[in-house]
């Protein structure tokens, strides 16, 4: 039987620090791409077995928004529904529950006041982190054995 460990986020291991005024610390790019490939296997594994029996919207959306964050990329609030793959009044309903659990945040558009955009707060981002850090981890002592 398998047991799990719990899970504790390294204190900065997984930032890396972005030089300039005002600049965030930003997820490092092999945890960026863990999170891309987790991603990915799971769009995958739907399509292979046909089914919609796996979704998990709310950990497709912090995928996602933690990928989009580290990119740069401002994310739309259709955007996110998107890559929750599950119809939009589902995605929002899982939307609403992370911006209550504080791992997502709405936040006004710069330039379109008619749009909002979501983005992971600080503390998911951090949970993010040690979690894929985790995950690798663990992945190079499999591959050790």
């Amino acid at each position: 039987m398998i047991q799990a460990q719990a899970i504790t986020p390294p204190p900065a291991t997984g930032l890396a620090r972005q030089a300039g005024p005002g600049a965030a610390d930003m997820p490092d790019p092999i945890l960026v791409t863990r999170a891309r490939e987790a991603y990915r296997r799971r769009r995958e594994r739907e399509r292979m077995f046909e089914t919609d029996l796996f979704a998990d919207p709310a950990w497709d959306m912090l995928l996602d928004l933690f990928v989009a964050r580290a990119e740069g990329r401002p994310t739309c609030i259709s955007s996110a529904c998107i890559g929750a793959n599950v119809p939009t009044t589902t995605a929002l309903r899982y939307l609403d529950c992370l911006c209550e659990a504080g791992f997502v945040r709405r936040v006004r558009h710069p330039t379109d006041a008619r749009s909002r955009l979501v983005e992971l707060t600080d503390q998911a981002v951090g949970l993010m982190v040690g979690y894929l850090g985790w995950v690798l981890e663990n992945e190079e002592r499999v591959g050790q054995v």
